[in-house]
C-alpha cells in the first residue's frame, strides 16, 4: 500500500516513469496556461459608452468616500452623471476619450482623456489624462495600468506626441503608480482654491508627463 506523500513519479520506472512524467508535466503546464488566458480574457480595457454610465457612478462614489470623513461635500449624483451623459452622449470637445477596466464584464474603473489646453504644451501636440479611478475592491489588480497602456495606444493612433497628466502634491501613492508608468513631471505646478473644509489649506499639483512619440532612427 502506498503511503501519503510518497513521490509519485517513484512508482514508475524506467521508461515508462519519464514518460508518466512528461505527461503529468505537460498537463500541469496546458492547465496554467488555460488558468491564466482565463484571467487575462476576464480582465479588459474597453472604450465606455453610454450604458457603463451608472457602473461608472457606482466605481466614482465608491472611490470618492474613501477620501472624505462629510459626504455633504461630495458633488449632487446628478450632476456628475449629467457630465458623463455629455462626454459619452458625443457632445464634448473633439478629442475626449473614455475608457472602462472590466473584470467579468463588471466595470471596475475608469480613465478619461481630452487634448490638453496648457498653452505651453498644446502645439506639441498633449492629451491630457484627466482622471483616472478604480474601485478599491479592486486596486492593485493591474486595472490602473491597463487603463493608461489603452490610454497611450489610443493617443498615439490619433498623431498625438505627449500624454500629460495633473497630480495633488499630497499623492505620492499616485505619483510612483505614474512614474512606473513612464510619465515624469516637468516643473510645472499649480495652486488651486482651497476645498471647503479646510480654507487654509491650498493644494497644489505638478504636472507628468509622458512623450509617446515614435522614435526617429538615426539617418531617417
Amino acid at each position: 500500500m502506498v503511503g501519503w506523500g510518497r513521490p509519485w513519479f517513484r512508482l514508475v520506472p524506467g521508461r515508462a516513469g519519464l514518460l508518466h512524467r512528461l505527461r503529468h508535466l505537460h498537463r500541469l503546464m496546458a492547465r496554467s496556461k488555460e488558468s491564466e488566458l482565463a484571467r487575462m480574457s476576464a480582465d479588459f480595457v474597453r472604450p465606455a459608452v453610454q450604458s457603463d454610465i451608472g457602473s461608472i457612478l457606482t466605481c466614482t462614489y465608491a472611490q470618492w468616500r474613501m477620501r472624505v470623513t462629510d459626504e455633504s461635500y461630495l458633488p449632487p449624483l446628478a450632476t456628475v452623471e449629467e457630465g458623463w451623459q455629455h462626454v459619452l452622449g458625443g457632445t464634448t470637445q473633439r478629442g475626449v476619450s473614455a475608457f472602462v477596466a472590466t473584470t467579468d464584464n463588471q466595470v471596475v474603473g475608469w480613465l478619461l482623456m481630452a487634448p490638453s489646453t496648457d498653452a505651453d504644451i498644446e502645439q506639441l501636440p498633449a492629451i491630457e489624462i484627466l482622471d483616472l479611478l478604480v474601485h478599491p475592491e479592486h486596486h492593485r489588480k493591474g486595472h490602473g495600468s491597463r487603463l493608461i497602456h489603452a490610454a497611450v495606444d489610443a493617443a498615439r493612433r490619433q498623431g498625438f506626441a505627449v500624454v500629460s497628466t495633473w497630480c495633488l502634491q499630497i499623492n505620492e501613492h499616485l505619483r510612483e503608480f505614474l512614474s512606473g508608468q513612464g510619465f515624469g513631471p516637468d516643473g510645472a505646478f499649480r495652486d488651486l482654491a482651497p476645498p471647503l473644509h479646510d480654507a487654509d489649506m491650498v493644494p497644489r499639483e505638478f504636472r507628468l508627463l509622458s512623450n509617446i512619440a515614435p522614435e526617429v532612427a538615426d539617418g531617417a
